[in-house]
């Protein structure tokens, strides 16, 4: 009977009797089996048992009431939201499993029923949901409304601080309770400030938030463990601006009474009552109130915590510095309130951090549920984990990126709710290492990529990164960006991979507007051509990369072109030289290259071209193609050309001699063509574009 109780309860939906037996006959060992034949005797046994259900298996395909009916009813009522369905279908087509998906459905099983694969996936299913279901059920038991508010930014605070700035998590709940102790007696002290209980309800909520901006300081100048330059103290200064910033882009929320104090603090809890401070050197009431209490609770904390330049004061020692103006000029209403607290500020703060109804030790807690996996979780631990959800959905909601938790036990990953709208996938997967799950979304090369990242972290190098090229929703394929960093439980014998977590943001607008500037800045802005010093390293390349292959250096300019522009202006001269870089591109070969040099010269680059007579006839070619007319004003050209490798190994070698034997043309009337030899003597090969 103790066993029964403790066994989760599966709700298999399905008209086919037959179908309900084989599902109850695989899991009923380990599971609490309710059946329903139709869509209607779902709902009811719903209406009735929802608490108790831990899963569902549905089948769409029913009469009187079909599955989609049945998840339509179960979206109306939020069922959905702590009840996950499984499909237990035949039909597999495209269309339904999309369908089944946009309802919220966590997978698909297919008929006919592989007993490992029906176990292992509603296994996998109810470990991921359970948890979920016991903080639903806490929620609904605990009071913890005048509360919620704040937990939820000291958590959001303390992760950041955790992993950016190598502070306890602890400060951000110190700062919250010194500031709230300080507000307590600036309301007693003095009656002008107006402070009501709901303002320091307010403000010390939002004190939390002062440091947010330091995300986005390098981490080589916020944990430096010795005195910062001017330089990098300059670029520390920001955090208070761009804190305040991050805040004015909130896409909802800014008018919230909370929101505008959390700006106020962020930005200016670094000011100074004499006008000393940073970033806007405000003096006296000029500072808000709010930020000059969270400045005086910082600049407190901060003194008798140890970081990673300083150790840690004491309480006495701290206190004497501020009252000392070693640390800047402060309120002197607000070191009045800090003299009267004084004798009970330390012993204050140390209690209240400990205290359940504040916040707890997240890193101890982790410890403990690695250490003792499967233990009944206790009260303290589950409102934690609520806040931690909590804060997790408050970050996704307001983030462009996908967010995803992948768990080793269980081989499934979960990812935050916009992984649906980006790529029309579940928010969790199970048998994540089976490459099908990602099909169409990923390709296989870049799949084990990733794996091979993952796996090769330690704990002592856990993060990794790289980009993806993934389709979209809408079938477009984007390039995104994965950092993801691996958790470990270490102990003194071995460590053991548990859990990655990580994000997927999409790059795809910086990676093409870096492409097309890379392409530009290799470009001629007048002819699109190469520029010189991007033929320079294409050719290069070429020499280096197959030295065993001929090729052939052509130059060539236009003949008398100042003149041309003298006589009909630069903008004539340009449009000349646009048309032959046109005509240039029309008489090359793809795995040629074109350049434009400099003035009117192009280089013209010829692969695998190994005999003299080819040279000739292309050149001749090329004076025919490149002697027109252009707006009734005719033009010739002349050519100098090197051969590779007999005039030279090196692209400095066969420009300059290909240079010379251009100039050769020249000097012999121009409107001709002339080959350098390895001897140092000139081949004119003929005059005049067309040949005879």
């Amino acid at each position: 009977m103790e066993s029964m109780v403790q066994k989760k309860t599966i709700l298999i939906v399905d008209d086919a009797e037959l179908n309900r037996c084989v599902l109850a006959d695989i899991l009923q060992e380990d599971y609490h089996i309710v059946e329903a034949s139709n869509g209607k005797e779902a709902i009811e046994i719903l209406k009735k048992n929802d608490a108790s259900i831990s899963l569902i298996l549905l089948d769409l395909l029913m009469p009187e009431m079909t599955g989609f009916d049945v998840l339509a009813i179960m979206q109306k009522n939020h069922w959905h939201e702590t009840i996950p369905v499984v499909i237990i279908s035949s039909e597999n087509s495209a269309e339904y499993i999309e369908k089944s998906y946009e309802f919220g459905v966590v997978d698909y099983i297919s008929r006919p029923f592989d007993p490992i694969i029906v176990t292992q996936r509603v296994k996998n299913t109810i470990i991921l949901y359970s948890k979920q279901k016991e903080l639903e059920s806490l929620v609904k038991e605990q009071v913890i409304e005048k509360e919620s508010n704040n937990a939820l930014m000291i958590n959001i605070l303390s992760t950041i601080v955790e992993f950016r700035n190598g502070e306890s998590g602890l400060h951000v709940i110190r700062i919250r309770i010194i500031t709230e102790i300080l507000m307590e007696a600036l309301r007693k002290r003095y009656q002008e400030y107006d402070m009501a209980e709901s303002h320091i309800a307010l403000i010390s909520n939002a004190a939390a938030l002062h440091d947010i901006g330091k995300i986005e300081i390098p981490e080589e100048i916020l944990n430096k463990p010795g005195k910062l330059t001017k330089e990098e103290f300059e670029i520390m200064k920001t955090h208070s601006a761009l804190g305040a910033g991050m805040l004015d882009n909130l896409r909802f929320g800014n008018d919230e009474e909370l929101v505008k104090y959390a700006r106020q603090i962020c930005r200016w809890h670094h000011e100074r009552w004499d006008g000393n401070g940073y970033p806007d050197h405000l003096k006296e009431d000029e500072i808000p109130i709010a930020a000059q209490i969270v400045s005086l609770a910082d600049v407190y904390d901060a003194l008798v915590s140890e970081r990673v330049y300083k150790p840690a004061y004491s309480h006495e020692k701290a206190i004497e510095m501020i009252l000392n103006g070693e640390c800047g000029m402060f309120n002197p209403k607000l070191i009045e309130c800090l003299k009267e607290v004084s004798d009970h500020l330390d012993e204050a703060v140390r209690l209240r951090s400990k205290d359940p109804g504040h916040l707890f030790n997240v890193n101890q807690l982790s410890q403990e549920l690695v250490q003792k996996k499967g233990v009944k979780l206790s009260d303290k631990t589950l409102f934690l984990l609520e806040q931690e959800r909590t804060k997790y959905q408050f970050l996704t909601s307001i983030s462009d990126e996908v967010l995803f938790e992948y768990d080793f036990n269980t081989d499934a990953v979960t990812f935050s709710d916009r992984c649906q709208a980006e790529f029309s996938i579940p928010t969790i997967i199970t048998d994540f290492l089976k490459y099908e799950n990602l099909q169409g979304k990923l390709d296989q090369q870049a799949f084990e990529k990733l794996k091979e990242h993952v796996f090769n972290s330690s704990p002592e190098s856990p993060t990794f990164q790289m980009k993806l090229l993934l389709t979209k929703a809408d079938g477009a394929k984007e390039w995104y960006e994965i950092i993801g960093r691996t958790l470990w439980a270490v102990d003194s014998q071995n460590s053991q991979l548990y859990s990655c977590v990580g994000r997927i943001s999409n790059i795809h607008r910086q990676t093409m507007e870096g492409k097309r500037l890379e392409t530009l800045a290799q470009k001629d802005s007048l002819t699109n051509l190469y520029n010189q010093f991007s033929a320079k390293k294409l050719i290069t390349q070429t020499l280096e990369g197959s030295q065993d292959s001929p090729g052939v250096m052509i130059l060539f300019d236009l003949d008398n072109f100042r003149a041309l522009n003298e006589q009909n202006g630069h903008l004539f001269g340009d449009q000349i030289l646009k048309h032959v870089a046109r005509l240039t591109e029309n008489n090359i070969r793809r795995m040629d290259i074109a350049a434009r040099v400099g003035g009117n010269t192009f280089l013209i680059y010829l692969r695998e071209i190994a005999s003299e007579e080819i040279t000739m006839m292309y050149c001749r070619m090329l004076s025919v193609a490149l002697k027109q007319c252009y707006q009734g004003l005719e033009y010739t050209i002349s050519i100098g050309a090197s051969v590779f490798p007999q005039n030279g190994p090196t692209y400095e070698e066969l420009f300059t001699h290909a240079s010379e034997a251009l100039h050769t043309s020249k000097h012999n009337g121009k409107n001709c063509f002339t080959l350098y030899h390895p001897d140092g003597s000139m081949r004119y090969a003929f005059q005049g574009a067309a040949p005879e």
